[in-house]
């Protein structure tokens, strides 16, 4: 039953906020889409800058270059709009590379859980 309602809501949740946006659009004008487009922008500005500068930076002085060995990685969790899809393949590569699995299993997924908490910063960031 539960799963049945989240199911629903997320076959749902599109559809309102394009009416919600649509509402803010006829109300106040195209203008209002201006703050929207900026979080937006800056939001993946903000991601793009950490992956590329922040973790090359830091593969590259341990020895490795991320995106050749994430790239597959990287496309699929963009494309699929989850990183969840990636977390078994990530924990391969990280014991392929020598990370026993004891820890693989430890730190791939605390990573991602404190993911989700850190992607609240931004927003209440841009909300002040």
């Amino acid at each position: 039953m539960t799963f049945n309602v989240i199911n629903q809501m997320m076959k749902w949740a599109p559809m309102g906020v394009f009416a919600l946006i649509g509402v803010t659009v006829s109300k106040f004008g195209l203008s209002s889409l201006s703050p929207l487009g900026k979080l937006v922008i800056s939001v993946y500005g903000t991601m793009v800058f950490f992956v590329i500068v922040v973790l090359g930076m830091i593969a590259k002085l341990v020895g490795y270059s991320i995106f050749k060995l994430l790239k597959g990685e990287l496309l699929f969790a963009f494309s699929t709009a989850s990183s969840e899809a990636v977390l078994p393949r990530l924990m391969a590569k990280e014991e392929g590379i020598g990370v026993q699995k004891h820890n693989s299993s430890f730190i791939i997924p605390t990573g991602y859980s404190f993911t989700w908490m850190a992607q609240l910063v931004p927003y209440t960031c841009c909300y002040f």
